[in-house]
């Protein structure tokens, strides 16, 4: 893994880790719905039981599915607490709350 810092922060380390873990989720779900999704509507589109017309739309509607859940990475807070104490760090986000030791 490379990183590059701009400055000496170095929390940013933890925090892009976070982030890169939540845009790999990401990812992986957009490919799951959008193979699941296209391929039932492409499917039924070839048997022609579905107007091709419907199925272009299916498929502008996949690729807006696709975008919303991307989309809602921006949404992410990701606050790091790091405690001297128990040499934790403490990370809160809007789903969950963990610690890493």
């Amino acid at each position: 893994w490379d990183i590059i810092l701009l400055n000496w922060d170095l929390e940013k380390i933890i925090y892009s880790l976070i982030i890169s873990k939540y845009t790999v989720t990401t990812i992986k779900q957009n490919l799951f719905f959008s193979f699941i999704y296209n391929w039932i509507w492409i499917t039924l589109a070839i048997a022609w039981l579905l107007n091709p017309m419907i199925a272009s739309l299916a498929m502008i509607l996949s690729s807006l599915s696709v975008l919303t859940n991307s989309l809602r990475l921006k949404k992410k807070e990701v606050y790091i607490n790091i405690e001297e104490e128990n040499k934790g760090i403490e990370i809160h986000d809007n789903l969950a709350r963990s610690t890493i030791y």
